[in-house]
């Protein structure tokens, strides 16, 4: 996937993330809501150029249809509806989540379309920061509760951090592509920076939920995501990209 352009990059120079509270699913002090302002606000920038209406109510824009009209350059993703039952399913995990980590309630109430991903078979999920608020599954996401929370945690957690790219560029646009510890080739550094966050995410769920044998897998995996940030393609970070990668060393 091509790097996203920020809106407004030299306001890395006014705090980063320390004017958000840090990041999210980490810090509890994450300012959720201030983020979600400012990402309308952007968004409305980008919907007065492309010749769309202004509407009086600036939340209008973190309605998901709404914002993929908003985003410059947009690209959908070929899916389907998903049935009643799983998207009953998804409530259900959504509402079992807030319950056992209560921090994250503010998180899991963004608005977010799900569907079943097209032409993929293999694929469990997936999401792109070119079409904002849309969570791709698989059919096999859906074999377990397990797995499903899995996947709705990962996706949600990209969904925040292509929030956060909205305002600022975390990694350079001409980035050469990179290997993620799992083998998968040509990813750039804001993605692997990404599977570091979901790594990191997905232990204090599963810490929280007392189920300790996906800890030490999970934390060598987002190890090994920051190696390659720290190595590799650390000149290509930039210094929100940066900022991240400090809070996930302390995470991780």
């Amino acid at each position: 996937m091509i790097a996203p352009t920020a809106a407004s990059p030299t306001t890395a120079a006014i705090g980063g993330l320390q004017m958000l509270g840090g990041v999210p699913f980490l810090d509890d002090g994450f300012l959720s809501e201030r983020l979600t302002a400012a990402v309308a606000a952007v968004r409305q920038t980008h919907a007065s150029r492309l010749g769309l209406k202004r509407p009086t109510d600036l939340w209008h824009w973190l309605d998901p249809e709404r914002a993929c009209k908003a985003r410059p350059h947009a690209k959908e993703v070929p899916s389907s509806p998903l049935s009643q039952n799983e998207r009953d399913r998804i409530s259900a995990i959504l509402e079992h989540l807030a319950g056992l980590v209560p921090p994250w309630e503010r998180l899991l109430c963004l608005p977010v379309r799900f569907l079943r991903i097209k032409g993929s078979p293999k694929t469990l999920s997936a999401s792109s920061f070119w079409w904002p608020q849309h969570i791709y599954l698989g059919q096999d996401a859906f074999s377990s509760f397990t797995e499903l929370r899995e996947h709705v945690v990962h996706e949600l957690c990209h969904q925040w951090l292509y929030l956060i790219e909205e305002l600022w560029d975390i990694d350079a646009p001409d980035a050469p592509g990179f290997t993620l510890p799992s083998g998968t080739k040509d990813r750039t550094p804001r993605e692997v920076i990404g599977a570091a966050h979901v790594a990191a995410s997905l232990i204090r769920m599963y810490r929280a939920a007392g189920e300790e044998a996906h800890i030490t897998p999970l934390t060598t995996y987002g190890r090994g995501c920051l190696r390659v940030v720290g190595t590799v393609a650390a000149s290509h970070v930039t210094s929100v990209g940066a900022q991240i990668v400090s809070r996930l060393k302390e995470a991780l």
